[in-house]
Formats: structure tokens, C-alpha cells, sequence
């Protein structure tokens, strides 16, 4: 992982697509895949591979280049901020063992340990707002200052607690930060009836942060993070409901701060797997950048018959395989106004690992570096 771009005096990493994995009989395995490369095993628009399953065209991952040891099975706990990926596992066991949490910085490749939320959350919502990393719990807010005091020392400070929100975390929907790199808007509904709320990042002068913020009963119209994407001034997330599973959203956020429902436009391309022999499992959008790139992951499983011997005409037992469809793409606005991603899409799978769980396979977690 050598390769970097010269920027002035200073050389930026080569980013790649970071993949996690519990296939580790102790945790986790970390890998990499390089998605600006052209080897032959992309395939282009559409992404449909000539007879059926993908066999032939799929690869294996490249091996794991760290190993991190925590309890299996839950995808929700890791997270990202500039360089740094973050694992915060919940408590081990009955005994309520708590060894913190883990901060990895992909370009130093320098590992740090670090104080872990408060709250056992059982599905977390992270973002970042600057060098702050929040975490969104099922009755916690809270947010972790990363400070860099120059380049050779770097601080991880403990949790700050900020006002609870008005509704179950657990049921979020989707949540989007605001270019101001000071609000943010979450949706949550399932179980509830649909709302949105916001939250102003701002302390008066005793110190104290704003408050959630009833914006609208309504939801935004992506599952999980929503990207604001500079270049078409909008903010893009992947639909996982309904009639529109599988279509690309866009949305404008302003009129949500005047407590509008913001207007909203899907793509036309359907992005999930369309081949007949592969079932969907679980899908995660990744962001590549400021230049209107993404990138899809999504896992599907295929499932086929083996007869245990020739004599048993009705025994027969059903196997699965997973694999990992990678679909990048750029998006851009047509002659009508609609996103589009043009002829960009480009396909790749690879074989899920070995002993991977489908927890993980649920939630794929993926960020890029």
C-alpha cells in the first residue's frame, strides 16, 4: 500500500476500500481492495455476469492484514473518521468486563486504545462532525473530541454527554449531517410513527448544547447514512424499502430547517443484484469521495442442493455461499433533473470469507481510506 498522490510537499495515502470480517475464530480480519484498479475481473454496466451465478469471475479477498480480537457478531460497533477505523465492542460476558475500544490509523498503521461510550448500545449510530466522533445510543448521546496537538501527539479525550434524545435510537431510519458541519438530522419510524428530528451542535456561554428539535413527521427517504454530495448540491443515500429498494435517493435538506418536507428524487438504475441465483442479503453505500463516487457493497447468497448419496433420492442437503458484489458508479443529473449513474457502474464479486457470519454479512462494514 504504497501508492499516494503528491499534494504540495506532503504525500496523501492511496485510499482504498476497507472491509471488516468476523471470520477469525477470535474476532475480526481487516482487508483491503483497491477499486480504482482495472484488472479484468470488472464487469460494466449492469453488472449481470453471462451464465448465471458468477462463478467465473469471482476472486477471493486479499488477505487480512490485521487481526482484532472481540466478540463476533456485531458489525454495528465499528466506525471511521479521517484515517482512524474504530471498534467499540460492547461488554464481554456476564461479568461486564469492559476493555475499552480500539483505534486503528490505516496510514500509520498505529494502533491506540480508547475510552469506550458509556451506554451498552445495542445497535449504535456514529457520525462525524469535524474531529468530533458522535455516538448515538438507545438512551445516550455522546460525542469524543479527537485532538491532534501537533504531529507527533495525539490525544483521544473522554466522552462528553449531551442531551438525550426524544425518541428510541434503536428505531432510527436514517440520519444525515447538515454541510454546516453543525447540525444533524435523524429519522426514525418502524416501530413509531415517522419523525425527523435535528440537533445544533453549539454551546452558550455556561457550556450547554442546544436541543433536539421536532422537525417533521416524516422520514428521509434513504436507509441508514445519507452523503451530502458537494458537486450536485444534494444529499444522496441508498433506498432499502418498499416499491424503491435498491434506487439511489436524493434529497434537499434546507427546506428541513424551516420544518418542510424536503424535496425529494430516486434514481431510475436499480443497484442491487439482478441475477436469479443470487439472493439479497444486506447492502452498505460507501462514499469514495468529493467527486460524486460510490461505491455499493452488497452481499448475496447463493444457495444450491447436494444429495448425500445416490441411493437417497430424498435426502438432500441445501449449502450456501456468500459472496460480496462491489458495484462503483458516479452519479450525475440528466436532461430532466434526475440522478443518474450514466454508463459508470462497474461490478466485481468476491468469495465472503470462510467462518464469516451472516451477522456480518446483514451489515457489511466497509469504509473508504
Amino acid at each position: 500500500m504504497s501508492k499516494g498522490t503528491e499534494v504540495g510537499t506532503a504525500t496523501t495515502p492511496h485510499p482504498y476500500l476497507y472491509l471488516i470480517f468476523d471470520d477469525w475464530e477470535f474476532g475480526y480480519n481487516f482487508r483491503t481492495v483497491d477499486l480504482s484498479s482495472d484488472e479484468p475481473g470488472w464487469q460494466v454496466h449492469g453488472g449481470v455476469v453471462p451464465g448465471g451465478v458468477p462463478r467465473e469471475t469471482t476472486t477471493s479477498l486479499p488477505r487480512s492484514f490485521f487481526h482484532l480480537e472481540a466478540e463476533r457478531g456485531k458489525p454495528w460497533h465499528f466506525t471511521a473518521i479521517g484515517s482512524k477505523i474504530l471498534a467499540m465492542p460492547p461488554r464481554e460476558g456476564k461479568d461486564g468486563r469492559d476493555r475499552g475500544g480500539t483505534c486503528l490509523d490505516v496510514w500509520t498503521r498505529g494502533l491506540t486504545f480508547v475510552p469506550r461510550h458509556t451506554d451498552d448500545y445495542r445497535r449504535p449510530i456514529y457520525f462525524h462532525i469535524g474531529t468530533r466522533l458522535f455516538a448515538l445510543g438507545m438512551s445516550s448521546f455522546q460525542y469524543l473530541d479527537v485532538l491532534d496537538e501537533g504531529p507527533e501527539r495525539k490525544q483521544l479525550s473522554s466522552w462528553c454527554h449531551l442531551p438525550k434524545p426524544p425518541f428510541c435510537a434503536y428505531c432510527t431510519v436514517a440520519h444525515a449531517v447538515h454541510p454546516d458541519k453543525q447540525t444533524v438530522f435523524v429519522s426514525f419510524g418502524l416501530l413509531y410513527p415517522d419523525a425527523t428530528y435535528s440537533f445544533h451542535m453549539t454551546e452558550d456561554d455556561d457550556g450547554r448544547s442546544s436541543e433536539w428539535k421536532h422537525v417533521g413527521d416524516w422520514i428521509l427517504p434513504f436507509h441508514g447514512r445519507g452523503y451530502f454530495d458537494p458537486n450536485l448540491n444534494t444529499w444522496i443515500g441508498l433506498s432499502m424499502y418498499g416499491d424503491e429498494r435498491g434506487h439511489i435517493f436524493s434529497c434537499q435538506l434546507e427546506p428541513a430547517t424551516t420544518g418542510h418536507r424536503p424535496d425529494v428524487k430516486h434514481g431510475r438504475e436499480y443497484l442491487l443484484s439482478r441475477n436469479p441465483g443470487e439472493e439479497h442479503v444486506g447492502a452498505t453505500l460507501v462514499c469514495m469521495g468529493r467527486e460524486s463516487k460510490y461505491c455499493l457493497v452488497e452481499s448475496v447468497a447463493i444457495y444450491y442442493s447436494k444429495r448425500e448419496a445416490d441411493y437417497m433420492l430424498k435426502q438432500e442437503s441445501r449449502y450456501v455461499r456468500h459472496m460480496f458484489r462491489l458495484t462503483t458508479f458516479s452519479l450525475e443529473y440528466n436532461e430532466n433533473g434526475d440522478i443518474t449513474t450514466g454508463h459508470s457502474q462497474r461490478v466485481r464479486y468476491y468469495f465472503a470469507p470462510k467462518n464469516v457470519t451472516s451477522f456480518a454479512c446483514k451489515s457489511p462494514v466497509a469504509f473508504f481510506i
